[in-house]
């Protein structure tokens, strides 16, 4: 996954280069609370209290980015909103389809993790080459491939 988001920017100094660690690190997290939180608390009937929580907290914490003044006049602009609100659509739509399935594939949730995050990669460059035109580096497309592999190799797995 690494591979396939590197940049020039995440190899020069900065806070850049930590990037790749800190989103393993807090995706890790997250992928281990949504697994534990499924298997141990949720049901069919209380998922929609789940996404109501995750989602307020979420919008707490965007909230509190509101009083930033730097942050301030982008609120003010129209497609900040049209954004936030088809980035949140998205995440609602990934989580729902996370939880689903974590409780209805049949797939263990060390399988189903990476396949989700590999797809989401996949999908990004795909989207980010047809949308905008984007230059698919050297590296990026072996982190691409790499990972296509890897997600044969866990869907072999699965299937036995």
């Amino acid at each position: 996954m690494v591979a396939s988001n590197w940049s020039r920017s995440t190899t020069e100094g900065g806070s850049g280069r930590w990037l790749p660690l800190y989103l393993f690190v807090l995706v890790g997290v997250i992928d281990a609370v949504i697994s534990q939180v499924q298997h141990a608390l949720l049901g069919t009937q209380n998922q929609s209290l789940f996404f109501l929580l995750v989602f307020a907290a979420a919008t707490t914490v965007s909230l509190s980015w509101a009083f930033d003044p730097k942050v301030r006049p982008a609120l003010t602009q129209h497609r900040t909103w049209w954004a936030g609100t088809a980035l949140g659509v998205a995440n609602y739509a990934a989580l729902h389809f996370l939880v689903g399935a974590l409780a209805d594939s049949g797939l263990r949730a060390s399988a189903v993790f990476p396949l989700v995050g590999i797809g989401v990669i996949l999908l990004a460059s795909i989207g980010g080459r047809l949308l905008f035109n984007e230059r698919i580096s050297t590296v990026r497309i072996v982190g691409i491939v790499i990972s296509v592999m890897a997600l044969m190799l866990i869907l072999v797995d699965a299937a036995r």
